[in-house]
């Protein structure tokens, strides 16, 4: 993160060690509300595996969208080469007020390496111009990974897009967080992506406390 070499402590980027605006970009992903009440009142735990993979096919699919995106500058002129990028993956099964929201947070450093060996500092532009558009075809990648995992599984389609045929008092039910933030902002589906997520960030709360597996499981069956 600091921009060192973990073993050797040589320096891979110019701002090694300084106080930088960036140190890593958290790219989240993720699944539908209905998705992830849909893992939680599966039967067993087969069919929650088998759920979980379309969603990690999902992820490796926006890996690799991250990776044909990564650039750092070399040479004199800061000539934008690509570079293979350091990522990190972290599984969450629910979200900041202890209902199941199944998403992944990709984090990436700052420090990119390029086929011959050579490091620097990942250019974030390109990241930022296309996040929209990998947000919306990871969806879509979702989508078919579930038809191809569960033959005949449905979709009905809401102002926010297709879920799972689960009904939608049952998502509201599950979407405490969303319901706080329209109380604050009014209806979400109005604003736009940017606005949508400083709402998000000015009254989000903090994690006090984060459910087991199984705890978020029972939570779940027994609300619904």
């Amino acid at each position: 993160m600091r921009g060192f070499h973990p073993e050797t402590g040589d320096a891979l980027i110019k701002t090694a060690g300084r106080t930088v605006k960036h140190c890593a970009y958290d790219h989240v992903l993720s699944a539908n509300k209905s998705f992830s009440v849909a893992w939680a009142m599966a039967p067993d735990q087969a069919t929650r595996d088998r759920l979980m993979r379309t969603f990690e096919e999902t992820v490796q699919q926006f890996v690799e969208q991250i990776e044909g995106a990564t650039f750092i500058r070399v040479g004199k002129d800061s000539t934008p080469v690509p570079a293979k990028p350091l990522i990190t993956c972290f599984y969450h099964l629910s979200g900041r007020l202890g209902d199941v929201q199944i998403h992944c947070h990709l984090v990436v450093s700052r420090v990119g390496v390029t086929e011959d060996g050579r490091t620097g500092a990942i250019l974030s532009r390109p990241y930022y111009v296309r996040s929209a558009t990998w947000s919306e075809q990871a969806t879509c990648d979702h989508y078919v990974a579930l038809q191809d995992a569960f033959p005949g599984i449905r979709f009905r389609e809401t102002p926010t897009g297709p879920e799972l045929e689960i009904p939608q008092n049952v998502l509201d039910h599950f979407s405490k967080r969303r319901q706080q933030m329209e109380r604050d902002a009014g209806d979400l589906s109005t604003l736009s992506g940017a606005v949508r997520a400083l709402i998000a960030l000015k009254t989000r709360p903090a994690k006090l406390s984060v459910p087991s597996e199984s705890e978020l499981i029972s939570y779940t069956q027994a609300e619904a």
